[in-house]
């Protein structure tokens, strides 16, 4: 039997259901409560800075969530098969989504908004989650399944305080929902549990004025039972006379004194509500500053001293932190389509500004005004449709990425054309306005500092020549178009091989290429049809694959870690195709020096260190943040060879391990042997 110990605070907190999971299965461990003092001793050592952590035989696992589907799935309270475990979680899910929606009632600071969010929390969250789970155990005796799983126990923790209240000041809170009440005594009763709870160590749950203002007024009660029940999940415990302690993430944005490459993330966080520290430096302070950067570049994003490199992956993590990603795979997918293209358009903006020829930039200028931000005004408003947002009914970063891109626009168009950029796209301006007069998002755009530099700005590799394609239908099998070459593609391949996944792999040759470019969504490839959906962007696809199959890290920490790498990855694929398929044969010669000589040494030391000690670069098992580096070396590794040149892996002994150990998987074998042999 796994040895495990379990580390928290001495209250029931984040750790609790994990807990009962230990106590309902009758498997031993260590209960590690610590005060106030040993955790300052200890918080340095742990991997995020924040607990509970469970070691199981001696390595560590952080995430309360993480550690909760872990313990389920060891204990066997995770269902009897695959589709049982999906609906455990889709339960917990159910539970932390409506956590998540609480966290931003509490932490409103203007008291009138507070008191109409709380309303719209009681009117509508509240019944709609108590209808979900009481839909969800219909006439059964559990959750889900025939047996008792983690689902019930999550479901029970979450209202065992709140009952007991609600009881002591002669409320009903299950007036509605008898059948959850009955499950409730079903789960306390169960012969474990009841004997864990009459054991357990007795400690208070809420703030003692809480407690007080319930005995005041029964008018106020069920408001601060909703913060009860939060801070069941989220408070953290400082010392024995049960005080807490909310121990929400402390942001760090650090970026020069521009908008640019961090606008996005800001205006994310503004759309979350949350606190940060915005750091910015002059142009002439980053020669001082460069060499304390993780990449070299900014901007860098710390979550509780922890640093996050590249742009879109610090975007990304807030997005999932706070709501503003979709709410299915489908939808986070179409985000990060919307966030590629957008991405298109910042790459071509970057050329015009920053290109030095004069007659040259003037070109770039015309394209651009021309022909780019017209087709890209297209490709937005058949992604927006009739909708009010780009993606699903909510607010996203896809909106962000959006409005944030044109707002550097509009002034250039409107000078140099004398009109509107949105002229003949109204819905696209409906939607900027709309964006714009989110309380938060216009608070932010009022009070942010106003800086000269125009920084991070947009237009695209390639001008859209027709738009993103929705088909009605059922799930069919994924259908991958892309040229007959490895390309960008070859990652979203090698992530469908590990997977297991039968798909269609269409090849179009380049003679084939101008009949059939005006059929594609942006008119590029590659592109993946799953089911309804025509996904263009490749790191858009890969992020599907990755979440459809299990290939993306087990929380957000990890789904992080991983963006991070997919973007690093892509600064040095960006290099390595510029030195293959410059027209200029001395330019391609001067690129190819620099990439084995600057760029090759700098990113595998990156991913070396990254490596250390560690069989993956991300968690305990491979994700597409493997083969990513994997496949970016092997092609750099080709070209060496190709030139008679030794082997890249020469110098790098970790790197060559990992990329051994990628390749001795048995799915990655098989289509590295199958694969047709192209020289890109």
């Amino acid at each position: 039997m796994p040895s495990y110990k379990l580390t928290y605070f001495n209250g029931r907190g984040r750790a609790e259901n994990i807990r009962l999971c230990f106590a309902a299965a009758g498997v031993k461990y260590e209960d590690k409560r610590i005060d106030a003092k040993e955790w300052q001793q200890l918080k340095p050592k742990t991997t995020h800075g924040f607990l509970p952590v469970l070691e199981v035989d001696g390595k560590s696992l952080s995430q309360s969530t993480a550690i909760l589907c872990f313990v389920a799935s060891a204990v066997g309270l995770n269902g009897k098969d695959k589709f049982e475990s999906g609906k455990v979680h889709e339960v917990i899910c159910t539970v932390n989504d409506f956590i998540e929606k609480l966290i931003k009632v509490v932490f409103e600071k203007d008291e009138t908004k507070k008191a109409d969010a709380m309303k719209d929390l009681l009117a509508e969250a509240v019944p709609k989650t108590l209808n979900i789970l009481k839909n969800t155990l219909g006439g059964k005796l559990w959750l889900v399944g025939s047996e008792m799983t983690a689902a019930d126990l999550v479901v029970y923790n979450s209202f065992e305080d709140v009952v007991t209240m609600a009881k002591e000041q002669g409320m009903d809170i299950f007036a509605e929902y008898r059948a959850l009440e009955e499950h409730a005594n079903r789960v306390k009763n169960t012969p474990k549990i009841k004997k864990w709870l009459e054991t357990r160590p007795v400690t208070s749950f809420y703030i003692s004025h809480f407690q007080k203002a319930f005995t005041t007024s029964r008018s106020i009660y069920l408001p601060l039972v909703i913060h009860s029940m939060w801070l069941k999940a989220y408070a953290t415990c400082v010392d024995f006379n049960f005080r807490w302690n909310i121990d929400m993430p402390s942001y760090k944005l650090t970026y020069f004194d521009a908008r640019g490459g961090a606008e996005v993330t800001r205006l994310a966080l503004a759309a979350a509500g949350v606190n940060y520290t915005d750091v910015r430096f002059k142009r002439e302070e980053w020669g001082r500053v460069k060499s304390t950067t993780p990449q070299g570049k900014l901007p860098i994003f710390e979550v509780n001293g922890t640093v996050i490199p590249q742009s879109r992956a610090m975007l990304r993590f807030i997005a999932r932190e706070h709501d503003l990603y979709g709410t299915n795979n489908m939808q986070n997918t179409w985000v990060d389509v919307v966030i590629e293209t957008v991405q298109d358009l910042n790459e071509q903006m970057f050329k015009f500004f920053f290109e030095n020829d004069e007659a040259e930039q003037a070109k770039l200028h015309n394209k651009l005004l021309d022909a780019t931000v017209p087709d890209f005004m297209k490709v937005c408003t058949d992604i927006l449709g009739n909708k009010e947002w780009m993606v699903g009914d909510k607010l996203t970063i896809a909106d962000l990425a959006v409005i944030n891109a044109f707002d550097y626009i509009i002034p250039m168009f409107t000078k140099a054309k004398g009109k509107d950029v949105y002229k003949g796209f109204p819905a696209m301006k409906t939607h900027a306005d709309r964006v714009k007069n989110v309380p938060q998002i216009k608070a932010w755009l009022e009070k942010r500092p106003v800086t000269e530099f125009p920084g991070y700005t947009g237009i695209p590799r390639q001008s859209p020549s027709s738009r993103p394609v929705r088909r009605s239908g059922t799930m069919s099998a994924y259908k991958l178009t892309y040229f007959e070459a490895k390309g960008v593609a070859e990652v979203s391949r090698l992530a469908l091989a590990v997977a297991g996944v039968n798909y269609e792999d269409i090849r179009v040759s380049q003679e084939d290429w101008p009949t059939q470019k005006p059929k594609f969504p942006q008119g590029k490839l590659p592109v993946l049809e799953a089911g309804s959906n025509i996904f263009p962007q490749s790191r858009a696809i890969l992020r599907f694959i990755a979440r459809e199959h299990g290939l993306y890290g087990i929380d957000n920490i990890q789904n992080t870690e991983v963006d991070v790498i997919i973007e690093t990855v892509q600064d040095l694929s960006e290099l390595m195709f510029r030195s293959v398929f410059d027209p200029n044969e001395q330019k391609k010669a001067e690129l190819y020096k620099e990439l084995m000589e600057q760029a090759v040494p700098k990113f595998a030391g990156i991913f070396e260190r990254i490596l250390e000690n560690k069989a993956w670069l991300v968690g305990e098992q491979l994700t597409i943040a493997d083969l990513a580096v994997f496949n970016v070396f092997d092609y750099i590794n080709h070209m060496s060879i190709r030139k008679q040149e030794p082997s890249v892996y020469t110098k790098y002994p970790v790197l060559k391990s990992h990329t051994e150990r990628v390749k001795s998987n048995e799915k990655v074998k098989a289509w590295l042997d199958m694969r047709p042999d192209t020289v890109y």
